[in-house]
């Protein structure tokens, strides 16, 4: 999965889902809702949130087909929560429970993430980036039958790409080494020996640091 900053609109995006994160108000003040809104005829407005009653509590969602209104054929809506109580790591939670979502579908190669900023626009694409990855970790390695990862690409709306590209950089390295230590944790015993894990440390080292010190076992002390 590839995930990329883009300053264009979800509405100019060629993908086939976009994940619009709302808050929990009475008047959805987003721009990018109100734009949605529009091409969709007020379907967010007068069906979704009017019709069906649907509350944008934090972690909820629902699932909206486009009918061929827009090139993008559906809209999966994600709760926010209160605004006011809405943080990093709450806006990580809500993307680790979007991907799982996403991942369900048959269809969705690309999804376009179109939430609002709750701080800076680097960290907000660190820790969006953080729960994709983090979300749509599974452990397939000794399974016959491997799912196949349709999902090749994310873009996430920002108006500054060259911080969000900062931030989505740091997101992938701090997820894909907590990602690995879940494998190691997931791995038989017989497999993650202690020479294994050390030559699994030496091989990171190389990539990441200057110095690595590999201690015998009497070095323990209990």
């Amino acid at each position: 999965m590839i995930i990329k900053a883009e300053k264009k609109s979800p509405l100019e995006l060629k993908s086939d889902l976009i994940v619009l994160g709302l808050f929990d108000e009475k008047t959805q003040k987003c721009e990018i809702f109100k734009a949605l809104d529009n091409v969709l005829d007020k379907a967010l407005s007068n069906y979704v949130l009017k019709a069906e009653q649907f509350k944008p509590k934090f972690l909820s969602q629902y699932e909206l087909p486009t009918l061929g209104k827009i090139e993008t054929p559906k809209v999966l809506i994600v709760g926010l929560g209160e605004k006011e109580s809405f943080s990093s790591d709450k806006l990580r939670q809500v993307m680790m429970s979007a991907i799982k979502k996403i991942k369900s579908y048959k269809n969705v190669a690309v999804a376009t993430i179109a939430v609002p900023m709750v701080d800076d626009v680097k960290l907000d694409a660190q820790v969006i980036t953080e729960g994709l990855i983090l979300g749509g970790y599974s452990f397939d390695k000794y399974k016959s039958e491997k799912k196949k990862d349709i999902l090749k690409t994310v873009y996430i709306c920002t108006e500054s790409t060259t911080e969000a590209k900062k931030g989505i950089q740091k997101g992938e390295i701090l997820a894909e080494v907590s990602n690995m230590a879940r494998n190691l944790c997931n791995e038989p015993a017989q497999y993650v020996t202690p020479t294994k894990l050390a030559q699994i440390a030496s091989e990171l080292q190389l990539r990441f640091t200057k110095k690595l010190n590999v201690k015998k076992w009497e070095w323990v002390h209990f």
